[in-house]
């Protein structure tokens, strides 16, 4: 069984989101991501969704037996992919875990969890910005905090475990940098806290997992409820003499309680309930299976049905269940491959998309995040007329010190309450702000609102924070409210700000001043700092002015000097028209000096001159990496497969440091545990992944060179190249090869670099072998490099031809060609004649390109065979001629 740990935000998992959408009526993924962090461990505890729409998981990620770091993910909510990683604590001799993450109406997060200090456990909570920017953080005593819940007056309440076995769990009320009230409960009987949230009627409830007291037994629930000021109002325990246990628990949408995990039998079993606000259960059912379940997650969607991730106990297998009328109606598989997989933590995201969170191992037993989205299609926009809100709580401004004046660098929010007063449920709302005039205004242009029932009620936060250069007077916008794209509602908004510290009177209207800001897509870090490895940034300014601005109105300096236009390229995005204003946005190509650059850009139209903050850019530029995927497939007919994956691999890997590339990563397959079919696909998956994804530093980038190296068999299947894997099956073929074009070029095709494919699979085989020798092997696989634009590919033979080994060699001819051509030895061929390599009548000596050793190969892998077998035997390296790719770029430096 998995070992205990909370439900809600479990400990020990690196994130694997999933967004599920009930598509019709079945259960389809649209994405799959997996990211390795180089070499750590990333273990995310929580997931949820910014308002803005980004999806955010926070956890801890750590090195063997070396310092944990708090982390926080920032995902793409469409694709899945890493748009920012951010680590905490590092260097403050500290071992940070963040468990949870909420927002706030002015944007910003709090994160909670602990501190270990030589051992000792301190509730620590980390206060962050809408960037992730670490605004503060204290420690409010001994312990741990696994859950937080936002409550109606801005404040927060936290609920802590002081020690694990002691019984009790302590809820704290912190607001205002302070903690305001604690509270302690469970009598001793409260083992753990799995999840909690805020009822229908505003009152808090939370439970988890009992230990043996004189008021239970090691096996049930506990339920507890509180309202706002922690008086704790109601407790139950739920469970009889069957064994119980909640896995996750949360509120739903409408502000009831659903808790999911299994009950006692013959096998446990799945099991879901629903209580009211005041602990009644409504719904309570068991799904019996003869494998011993449980149930890790669920959600109830917004057309009232539910999904329901069921696990199973002795293996790591999960799968979705949709139900309708509380049978199974749909199911879906969630592990993937042969990776292990525990589901961790579910989340339903705005449009109906559900998330889960949980473990998948990749290599070396590291955790790995992986993410996969769903999306619901049954969630159709209705026609505008029956959407219709009313404005309950009038628009007022929330901010720090509480005088209702938004202040320099201060941080707030316009709050209002609304009402569905239409004849539709609101699945798909969003909230779009327009200026009309907000200076020195740091807000986000749309805002997500989650479902809302027909006469449902909601309380909306719009962030709305002072820069330093906030200016004094009125502050004045629209509010668009939105159901998918259908406009269905204006509100103007207006409050005032405090003058900034610049001492600037208060501006006119914004019809008689040009404003202009860095774009919000830019990401920029503390002190307007931002840092670029590649020579040339492209850097987006929006404006506000009563006319369109346009490229010619705009000069960028860029080190107190102005650049030529042919030397900052510019590029009108779009301008639209808001309220009889103009916001213009504009794209300007900066080429940058190595170090520190201090740019900015200055507009002047109808006698208006007006220069945005500056930015600091760092220029750091890196050589490129070498990534390198060397395969060798051991076979009962070929002995030395394996042998020249490892020695390339083993040769290659020492080009990090020697002047062409920064860094050397190598992943090295050549057991028969790592050379089955799915292993290899997963590899190749794995590198897209690293450039499409990752944020680490083994990310690929479009300057990195990429080489793939595989000694195996080949044979056609289907008329199809493949490759033959350890596991291959003659009974299932389909299952047990790995097919060239689908499985590998298919992703070295998505992959924007420089690439090199060494690959010798047409190998001749012993008497004794079960694979075909077909002589058409070697055509089709050279038809299918020459095809592919992305790449250059080496080829051990050519058309009609076999590739051959020796133990005389301990390697195959084309390897141990390409042995001697990267050792630049000197090699005497059978006519007397020598040749080597690197030729010293080279432009670059000391540096092969891959024109070079393909030449080498041409020669020495011919006379190698002719050696050893004789003239009639043939085998000539081949290398397609692919257009727009240079073969004289040089890949490899000879040691010194």
């Amino acid at each position: 069984m998995l070992p205990y740990m909370k439900l809600k935000f479990c400990l020990s998992t690196v994130c694997m989101l999933l967004a599920l959408m009930l598509s019709g009526q079945e259960l389809n993924k649209t994405w799959s991501k997996q990211i390795s962090s180089d070499g750590k461990n990333d273990i995310i505890h929580a997931i949820t969704q910014s308002v803005n729409g980004n999806l955010l998981a926070v956890g801890e990620t750590y090195l063997t037996k070396e310092e944990h770091n708090g982390l926080l993910l920032v995902l793409h909510p469409e694709t899945g992919e890493s748009l920012s990683r951010i680590e905490f604590g590092t260097g403050n001799k500290k071992d940070d875990i963040f468990y949870d993450l909420i927002q706030t109406g002015d944007g910003g997060f709090y994160a909670v969890g602990t501190s270990v200090v030589k051992g000792i456990e301190e509730a620590s909570i980390w206060r962050l910005d809408e960037n992730g920017v670490l605004i503060e953080s204290a420690s409010l005593g001994m312990g741990s905090i696994h859950n937080a819940v936002l409550l109606e007056d801005n404040s927060i309440a936290l609920f802590s475990k002081i020690q694990a076995e002691d019984g009790t769990v302590k809820i704290i009320k912190y607001s205002r940098k302070k903690v305001q009230k604690e509270l302690i409960i469970g009598n001793g009987g409260y083992g753990d806290i799995v999840g909690g949230g805020l009822s229908y009627d505003n009152h808090i409830i939370i439970c988890g997992n009992t230990i043996k007291s004189a008021n239970s037994q090691r096996g049930d629930i506990w339920v507890a409820k509180l309202d706002e000021n922690l008086n704790l109002i109601a407790q139950k325990t739920i469970g009889d003499k069957a064994y119980d246990k909640v896995w996750y628990a949360s509120t739903t949408f409408d502000g009831y309680f659903l808790l999911v995990g299994q009950t006692g039998g013959t096998y446990e079993d799945a099991q879901i309930i629903e209580l009211d606000a005041n602990l009644s259960i409504k719904l309570e059912e068991i799904f019996e299976g003869n494998l011993g379940e449980y149930a890790s997650g669920a959600i109830r969607t917004f057309d009232g049905q539910y999904v329901v991730v069921q696990s199973f106990i002795a293996t790591s297998f999960n799968e979705a269940i949709l139900l309708r009328g509380l049978k199974p109606f749909s199911k879906i598989g969630l592990s993937e491959g042969n990776l292990p997989f525990e589901v961790r933590d579910v989340y339903y995201g705005f449009g109906g998309k559900y998330l889960i969170g949980g473990i998948a191992k990749g290599d070396k037993q590291l955790l790995n995040a992986r993410r996969e989205c769903l999306e619901n299609g049954s969630l159709i926009v209705a026609a505008k007329s029956l959407h219709e809100i009313e404005i309950i709580d009038s628009p007022r401004l929330e901010d720090e010190d509480g005088d209702g004046l938004l202040s320099p660098n201060e941080r707030a929010a316009i709050v209002f309450k609304i009402k569905n007063v239409g004849s539709t449920p609101l699945t798909n709302t969003k909230v779009k702000v327009l200026p009309k005039n907000l200076i020195g205004i740091n807000y986000f242009e749309e805002v997500y609102i989650s479902y809302l029932q027909i006469n449902g009620e909601k309380k909306i936060s719009i962030p709305f924070n002072g820069l330093a250069a906030l200016k004094g007077g009125n502050l004045d916008a629209t509010l668009q409210f939105f159901e998918g794209n259908q406009k269905f509602k204006e509100l103007d908004i207006s409050f005032r700000s405090k003058k900034g510290t610049d001492e600037s009177p208060s501006l006119p209207t914004i019809k008689h001043e040009i404003i202009i800001d860095w774009g919000e897509d830019l990401k920029i870090g503390a002190n307007r700092e931002i840092r670029s490895t590649e020579p040339i940034i492209d850097l987006p300014i929006q404006t506000y002015y009563n006319r369109p601005i346009v490229e010619k109105d705009t000069k960028t300096y860029a080190n107190g000097t102005i650049l030529e236009d042919q030397k900052a390229l510019k590029e009108l995005i779009d301008t639209v028209k808001v309220k009889g204003n103009y916001r213009s946005r504009i794209r300007i190509q900066v080429p940058l000096q190595e170090g520190r650059n201090v740019v900015y850009v200055k507009i002047e139209k109808d006698g208006i001159s007006e220069s945005s903050d500056s930015l600091i850019i760092y220029y750091e530029p890196r050589l490129p990496n070498l990534h390198v995927l060397a395969i060798g497939v051991s076979h009962t007919d070929l002995r030395y497969t394996s042998k020249d994956a490892q020695e390339f691999a083993a040769l290659i890997s020492q080009q990090g440091g020697l002047g062409i590339y920064n860094e050397v990563f190598v992943t090295e397959l050549t057991t028969p545990e790592e050379t089955t079919s799915q292993r290899i696909k997963i590899n190749f998956e794995k590198l897209y992944s690293l450039y499409a994804e990752s944020e680490g530093r083994n990310k690929i980038e479009s300057k990195d060179v990429l080489v793939v190296f595989i000694s195996s068999h080949g044979k056609i299947l289907s008329g199809d190249f493949v490759i033959i894997p350890s596991d291959y099956s003659s009974d299932v073929e389909l299952s047990t090869t790995v097919n060239y074009k689908k499985d590998i070029i298919s992703f070295l095709d998505k992959i924007k670099c420089k690439k090199l494919v060494l690959i010798d699979a047409c190998h001749s085989g012993a008497a004794s072998s079960k694979i075909s020798v077909n002589t058409n092997v070697s055509m089709i696989l050279n038809e299918l490099n020459a095809s592919s634009p992305g790449h250059i590919s080496i080829s051990s033979c050519s058309n009609k031809e076999l590739s051959f080994e020796d133990k005389t060699w301990e390697n195959g001819a084309f390897t141990e060609a390409l042995l001697e051509a990267l050792k630049n030895q000197v090699v005497t061929l059978s006519d007397g004649t020598t040749i080597q390599c690197d030729k010293s009548t080279d432009k670059m000596v000391g540096v092969l390109s891959i024109e070079e050793i393909f030449n080498f190969l041409q020669t020495r892998v011919p006379d190698l065979v002719k050696q050893k077998f004789g003239l009639s035997y043939l085998q000539t390296p081949t290398m397609p001629d692919v257009k727009g790719i240079d073969k004289s770029l040089n890949i490899f430096m000879l040691p010194k």
